[in-house]
């Protein structure tokens, strides 16, 4: 057997691995977490979780119990709990309940919800009244019709590190400007113009693979790693323009950018829900921890200003850049600035205003995507039959790409079902939750006051009701056997629905079912015997874990299927920068 990645040798046994381990590290030592460990035959047993101060703000965006719309404490919260009472709802749970383990915990308390007769109920979560529902008919209506968020704890820590004008945290009609702004490059419409990047990038990987495996029967891969790589230069290529060099760093291990989002990632749940305002607030002061913090949001601003001082340079020599998601940015806010005769930004004036915007970009598919595809390759890997039917369908599909053309997505529907599946059963988002200001009408005898509201994807996603007796397994084929579409409307909510549903989806398939394909064409999966698939919730969202080492990964033994070399060895398409 192949020896693996150089890098994860020299880490030594139960290193951590890109920092990941320091997320489960962080919430058991502060919050009383647990991890929890799934039978393969049993994928929807629950993940572990932030304990009681966690529990008590994490998801629902509240910190240290303080909400900013509709929940309230003391006897605040005694007016929030009449208010329910008289719409006719019962309580059907307690924070409590969210710990050690949260996923778990909000899905007993979903299924009591759930057996009510409106589906709706409400709970106790440390004196603050939150309302639930579990059908997916209202969860379409409620997202369909509000935008209010909360992030709580979680607001200044992205502030910090992102900066405080990013998607992720304006509200109002800033928030409505930044996405108009963004989404017209991300539409359905715009991804040819991506795909022949996409697919570029997902061949490249491929190459890179199999110059890593090489003649050696079986090489051990963190596919969540090669996922987290693959995602950071099919982003850079095709909705920026540049290659950030991200699959050549696969043998070598981490790079400034993985080791920063890494770094937030596992520092954040601690900060975030901390019951101490200076440690959840403060991010100014000179402590050691800010200034580490401070250290790694500069890291990933410098890589990402290489990408735009690479945009501004093309275009003042002259080159006609692509109508990508970086060029639309660009236009609009050169637009917004209204000079007589236009007005030509500089590449500082552009990271000013549009840097902290293009490295969440880079962080959503990075926390999202590429938990999804390494989670969807763990299961490939555990049922060989599946992963025989997705080689073929990948062989017929990409048997007549030519280099410079583009992947055809029309002809992988089960690996774009395999795909849907693995955000289904193991998604990185358990819960989806809105603030409304005023009354919820959800039909006959359902009428919610205003307040906090939680949708528990988790318990819908799940929902024998709605998926069938075989809910909890994953089955492909249920998304086949429906064209492509959830059982019924608002039963999926991977990507969230209504005027904050991920702008980024229609990239997140094409960019995931391209690499799906690569990947299966070329390469074989075998479950590695010590690995142990632990999906946790780590207070923002759900990642693959190894139970056993307790560090963020995916691993899998590969082996290669076919010489890929030609078809690897062509030239990206539509570059300006590298």
């Amino acid at each position: 057997m192949g020896e693996g990645l150089s890098w994860r040798r020299a880490a030594g046994a139960g290193a951590t691995v890109i920092g990941a381990a320091a997320v489960t590290a962080a919430l058991l030592k502060f919050f009383g977490a647990s991890t929890t460990t799934w039978d393969d035959a049993e994928v929807s047993k629950p993940r572990g979780a932030p304990g009681k101060e966690a529990a008590h703000s994490a998801s629902a965006g509240t910190a240290a119990g303080a909400s900013a719309a509709g929940a309230a404490t003391g006897a605040g919260a005694s007016e929030a709990e009449a208010a329910a009472l008289a719409r006719g709802l019962t309580k059907v749970g307690e924070g409590s309940e969210l710990m050690p383990d949260y996923v778990a915990g909000l899905c007993k308390i979903a299924a009591r919800a759930a057996a009510s007769a409106t589906g709706c109920g409400y709970i106790d979560n440390f004196g603050q009244v939150i309302l639930l529902v579990t059908r997916p008919e209202h969860a379409r209506k409620i997202l369909s019709r509000n935008v209010g968020h909360d992030l709580g704890g979680m607001k200044p820590a992205s502030a910090a590190y992102f900066g405080d004008q990013v998607l992720f945290i304006l509200e109002g009609k800033e928030w409505r400007r930044l996405r108009n702004m963004m989404r017209h490059a991300l539409l359905p419409q715009a991804l040819p113009r991506m795909a022949a990047d996409v697919t570029a990038t997902a061949f490249a990987l491929g190459r890179k693979l199999e110059q890593i495996v090489g003649d050696s029967k079986t090489t051990s891969l963190d596919m969540h790693f090669v996922a987290s790589m693959y995602h950071l230069s099919a982003t850079g290529r095709s909705a920026f323009g540049y290659d950030l060099g991200c699959l050549e760093d696969i043998a070598k291990g981490p790079n400034a950018i993985t080791e920063s989002f890494e770094y937030l990632l596992s520092e954040l749940p601690r900060r975030a829900y901390s019951q101490d305002p200076a440690i959840r607030e403060d991010y100014a002061s000179d402590t050691p921890d800010n200034r580490e913090w401070r250290r790694h949001a500069q890291n990933v601003r410098v890589e990402i200003n290489r990408v735009v001082q690479a945009r501004i340079k093309f275009r003042n020599e002259g080159g006609r850049p692509p109508p990508d998601l970086l060029e639309s940015m660009i236009q609009s806010y050169e637009s917004e600035q209204g000079e007589e005769g236009g007005h030509v930004a500089s590449a500082e004036e552009l990271m000013e205003n549009l840097g902290d915007n293009i490295i969440e970009l880079f962080f959503a598919g990075y926390n999202t995507v590429a938990a999804a595809v390494g989670t969807a390759m763990h299961f490939l890997s555990r049922d060989r039959s599946l992963q025989g039917r997705v080689q073929q369908e990948a062989e017929a599909a990409l048997d007549d790409v030519v280099a410079g053309g583009t992947i055809d997505l029309n002809k992988l529907p089960l690996c774009e079902a395999v795909f849907m599946e693995a955000l289904r059963v193991a998604g990185p988002v358990p819960l989806v939750y809105r603030i409304t200001d005023g009354p919820t009408d959800l039909g006959p005898g359902c009428t919610l006051p205003a307040g906090t509201i939680w949708i528990p994807a988790e318990h819908i996603h799940k929902d024998p009701k709605t998926w069938g007796a075989d809910a909890a397994e994953f089955r492909p084929d249920r998304w086949l056997e429906n064209d492509g579409q959830p059982p019924v409307p608002g039963s999926f909510l991977a990507f969230s629905l209504g005027p904050r549903e991920c702008i980024g989806r229609h990239f997140a398939r094409l960019e995931a079912v391209s690499a799906l394909a690569v990947l299966c064409k070329y390469f074989s999966f075998r479950a590695k015997p010590d690995f142990k698939f632990a999906p946790t919730f780590t207070g923002f969202g759900v990642r693959p874990f190894d139970g056993n080492s307790n560090r963020v990964c995916v691993d899998c033994l590969v082996e290669r299927r076919v010489t890929a070399e030609t078809l690897f060895d062509w030239s990206w398409p539509s570059s300006v920068a590298a």
